[in-house]
């Protein structure tokens, strides 16, 4: 089952009839059936591309009894999100201390890195919009990206201090922070016509 697996979870989500759970002690995701009862494969830094590891610097690290990496890693996932595609599906993993999105396929590769330092340095949830779009909760903000990484718009929210938990719907997009033991509250709605498909339509509110 899938308590045999995970030691320490801090992120799920679903997708492509599987559910993803970030186990932050062992620097991994894993991905189980419908039911958590088969363990389907595995995420970890042996899953990212040597071109990545340069760029951050990490340093690869050794398995420990078969488990995942201990110290440091190449791969420290948070938050994450699923978005539906045509060839099936795409996995969004928040990478707070690589300071990047990294994108997976539904079978578990590696297939696109969003690293921006001017848009954001630490990611930790992560949502998609009805439309599509990518949703980054860093600190004090949430940001909206085209799922490439283009960045859309940023939003503040006076009050919050460690944005975490991010999810949404047709009409809001809800931010939870331990830290200002808050949960927020964004509203969104569509533009009548293009460059901006969608914006922000409200400050927030604070439950």
């Amino acid at each position: 089952s899938a308590g045999d697996f995970i030691d320490s979870a801090l992120g799920v989500t679903t997708g492509g009839g599987l559910v993803f759970v970030a186990d932050v002690t062992w620097y991994r995701v894993l991905a189980f059936d419908a039911a958590l009862t088969r363990h389907i494969f595995t995420i970890d830094q042996t899953n990212i591309s040597s071109k990545l590891t340069a760029v951050t610097g990490c340093s690869v690290k050794v398995p420990i009894l078969g488990q995942g990496f201990l110290g440091p890693s190449c791969f420290n996932p948070h938050g994450m999100a699923w978005r539906s595609t045509a060839s099936g599906g795409k996995l969004f993993v928040a990478d707070a201390d690589n300071s990047a999105v990294l994108i997976f396929g539904s079978a578990g590769r590696h297939i696109h890195t969003i690293r921006d330092p001017l848009t954001f340095t630490m990611p930790r949830g992560l949502a998609i919009s009805p439309q599509g779009r990518l949703l980054i909760a860093e600190r004090s903000r949430v940001l909206l990206l085209t799922p490439r990484g283009k960045l859309l718009d940023s939003l503040s929210l006076p009050g919050a201090q460690n944005l975490l938990g991010l999810a949404c719907d047709l009409q809001h997009v809800y931010a939870a922070d331990p830290t200002a033991n808050a949960i927020f509250v964004l509203s969104m709605a569509p533009t009548p016509s293009p460059p901006s498909p969608e914006h922000w339509g409200g400050l927030g509110q604070e439950l």
